[in-house]
């Protein structure tokens, strides 16, 4: 699991997923602690990823690459590397202890709003899975410096 440091977080970070597959629809909010640095043209936000007990199971890294290039890459219980270009397919491999899953990602829309003190990123994007599964995504991310 990549290191991740308390005591250098600097920013809020209030993320909300939400994910339709099977005419279901699923909502998930996360409001935690992260380290932003800013850069143009390369910005990145980390931030712990948690059980449902607030236990800290691995790493979230979002490097914003460009406004039309984000990575997303999770270290820890389950490890995957997605990449969001709008247009382009990219396949990515998801990791956990039962397992891999590999999978297609193809972003329909991004949005990056994000400066010094922070601001937003809002992915669309649809998964689709080497068993059939296949999903709509939508993950908005608001980041306020401390």
């Amino acid at each position: 699991m990549a290191h991740y440091d308390p005591a250098r977080e600097n920013c809020a970070v209030r993320m909300i997923n939400q994910q339709r597959a099977d005419g279901q629809t699923a909502r998930l909010d996360l409001d935690t602690k992260g380290i932003y640095i800013y850069i143009p043209g390369r910005t990145v936000l980390t931030y712990p990823e948690l059980d449902e007990d607030g236990t800290v199971t691995g790493t979230t890294v979002v490097t914003v690459h460009s406004g039309e290039l984000i990575t997303v890459q999770k270290t820890g219980f389950t490890d995957c590397k997605m990449i969001f270009e709008p247009g382009r397919a990219h396949l990515a491999t998801y990791d956990t202890p039962l397992g891999a899953m590999d999978m297609t990602v193809s972003a329909l829309e991004l949005s990056v709003r994000l400066g010094p003190d922070g601001g937003k990123l809002y992915l669309h994007y649809l998964l689709d899975a080497d068993e059939g599964y296949a999903a709509d995504n939508i993950m908005e991310i608001t980041v306020s410096v401390l």
